[in-house]
């Protein structure tokens, strides 16, 4: 028995040793389960998933486009990036930023525009997997920099939009966007033609997206139809083409109703009020003005109010109504200095400060966020720094291939688009030359006018000798020269013809077209070709 005795002391020893370390292991694994539990309670925000953030980027769009809340909506969408930040969900990041630098450019700080612009474009990986975002973005930048004047800039920012948007899978989405670079480039030219001509090829495509899905693209679909209405209203009314402008007014009318918004039933009651100055039937021009000049104050446009303003005060001159037209031409000249004097202040200062608030907040609640991260994975690593380190090393390792495969995947893809890009321009160049020759020709009546005009659009004569194959070469002609969007009067110029002449042509063409009388002639055109 006395050799069994120490053996017995030693395996008790062990025992102890033994029993000491689990319960001290199991009592440091229970410390940290518990330190992670409490972690995760404070911070429930951190575990949001993308379901919910995406919910509330629809309830950022509500909010501004629908509502017009756009103190709310901007708290909204800070929102988004801080949630989308803390569970690293890019696309609610990038969103985030993007819906933030669209307020600064609507507030025209077109400065901070382009730095939240340039904080989401720094998410390339999630960009070049989602062409649509990356579009958007560029086509936010190209706008700054056209309102800051940089021209060169913004046609640069509006061609890389373009090549994105041969990496856009579905179609009638491409179209969409190709209607929005339009619409832009509509803008970007000053003579009236040239806008003309891009207004047209973007309502070709409006009319071909609407059945695009999810909803607020539909609502963007009639936003964008209520704008290119307005644009091509505005274009025949300075040509003095009012049964067109009166047309597309109108329907501008009624995309407003579809849209339910009264401040699109504003503007077309401004833009028909206008006309029916123009045309001297002051009665309804005055009721038009005065049902858009309510809507505006209503909702505080003061901008918008001072057409209105102008007119009113011009019409009551026409009148004789000196008392009228001196209130009006107060209140125009009030409403311009004012909006001189608190440039910057009102409704843009307000969503500055806003901005200014939350980012202070922002930061304050990240720095607290990454001070709890640090104590919890310092604890952590007690466990875990020897495979940590091993992991450590992998990942080094892949990161170094997976980057030199980027860098090369980048090489190829810059070289493919420049590639694009010199096509794209060059068919653009085709594309502006063609229409600026015919328009030279029909100035000049060149013989050769018909023959190239049909070379431009192969399906405008066949669509028209399909309604009528009696047609003459001079009908045809007549029909080019309207569709290029010349006036009655320019043709009888340009052609060396009598007004009266030009008139009964368009008379006659009109019913051997089968035209009815409420039909418009060159709406009528515009549909030939598809």
């Amino acid at each position: 028995m006395c050799y069994i005795e120490p053996k017995t002391k030693a395996n008790n020893s062990l025992n102890i040793i033994y029993m000491f370390t689990v319960t001290y292991m199991y009592r440091l694994l229970g410390l940290i389960i518990c330190f992670l539990g409490l972690f995760l309670i404070t911070n429930k925000s951190y575990a949001q998933s993308p379901a919910s953030i995406d919910s509330l980027i629809t309830e950022t769009y509500r909010l501004n486009y629908k509502e017009n809340d756009v103190q709310t909506a901007m708290d909204v969408a800070f929102r988004v990036i801080e949630l989308s930040r803390k569970t690293g969900y890019e696309r609610g990041i990038v969103i985030g930023l993007y819906t933030v630098a669209v307020f600064f450019r609507d507030s025209h700080d077109y400065e901070k525009s382009i730095a939240y612009a340039e904080k989401a474009k720094a998410y390339t990986s999630y960009l070049s997997k989602n062409p649509s975002e990356a579009f958007n973005l560029l086509e936010l930048q190209a706008s700054n920099h056209y309102e800051l004047g940089i021209q060169s800039t913004a046609e640069k920012y509006w061609h890389q939009a373009e090549e994105v948007l041969l990496n856009v899978k579905d179609s009638a989405r491409q179209n969409y966007y190709r209607m929005i670079l339009y619409m832009k480039a509509s803008r970007a030219y000053k003579d009236k033609d040239s806008l003309y001509f891009f207004t047209l090829k973007a309502k070709e495509l409006n009319e071909q997206v609407v059945n695009i899905v999810p909803e607020n693209v539909k609502e963007e679909i009639l936003m964008k139809k209520a704008e290119i209405c307005e644009k091509l209203g505005n274009y025949h009314e300075e040509n003095g083409n009012t049964d067109s402008a009166r047309y597309y007014y109108n329907l501008l009318l009624d995309v407003a109703g579809q849209m339910n918004s009264e401040l699109a039933v504003a503007y077309a009651f401004g833009n028909l009020g206008a006309l029916a100055e123009s045309e001297g039937d002051y009665t309804k021009a005055l009721d038009y003005l005065g049902r858009s000049e309510a809507v505006f104050i209503n909702n505080a446009i003061f901008s918008n109010l001072m057409p209105v303003y102008e007119i009113k005060q011009r019409i009551y001159g026409k009148l004789g109504d000196k008392e009228k037209e001196k209130e009006y031409l107060a209140l125009y000249t009030q409403l311009s200095d004012s909006l001189e004097r608190v440039k910057g202040k009102g409704r843009d200062k307000a969503i500055l400060q806003m901005v200014n608030e939350k980012e202070a907040e922002l930061t304050r609640q990240f720095r607290t966020t990454s001070n709890k991260m640090i104590i919890f994975f310092s604890v952590s690593a007690l466990l875990v720094i020897a495979g940590g380190y091993l992991l450590f090393r992998t990942y080094r390792r892949r990161k170094t291939i997976i980057l030199q495969e980027q860098k090369q995947l980048l090489d190829n893809t810059n070289e493919v688009l420049r590639e694009k890009e010199e096509a794209v321009e060059e068919l653009h160049k085709k594309v502006n030359e063609a229409f600026d020759d015919l328009i030279e020709m029909a100035k000049s009546n060149d013989p050769q006018f018909w023959t190239r005009f049909k070379e431009v659009y192969p399906g405008f004569a066949p669509g028209l000798l399909a309604v009528n194959p009696n047609l003459k070469s001079s009908e045809l002609t007549l029909c080019a020269y309207i569709y290029l969007g010349f006036t009655t009067k320019e043709i009888a110029t340009y052609t060396f013809k009598a007004l009266k002449t030009v008139e009964s042509n368009r008379y006659n063409l009109r019913k051997r077209l089968d035209l009815s009388p409420e039909q418009d002639l060159l709406v009528y055109l515009n549909g030939i070709i598809v």
